[in-house]
């Protein structure tokens, strides 16, 4: 849960600076090959945080269903 709280700042902050540079390769802006690889790895990078995001976020739907499911039979057992 701690990691899913730490994704959520980084892919915050990443989004713009990914946009700012794919903006300015759209503009036909020419970019020496070096940083263009920095650029190409920044939205792979992304692209990964955006996937783990979403894999985190089904996991903890799924956790958050079981923690209901047991909560339920903890009431009925007291009941």
């Amino acid at each position: 849960m701690e990691y899913l709280a730490l994704l959520i700042p980084i892919l915050a902050l990443s989004i713009p600076i990914v946009a700012i540079l794919t903006r300015s390769r759209r503009q036909g802006t020419t970019v020496p090959p070096e940083q263009d690889r920095r650029i190409r790895g920044l939205e792979e990078k992304v692209r990964l945080l955006e996937e783990s995001l979403d894999s985190m976020g089904s996991q903890v739907h799924e956790l958050e269903d079981k923690q209901r499911f047991l909560s339920r039979l903890l009431e009925d057992k007291q009941e």
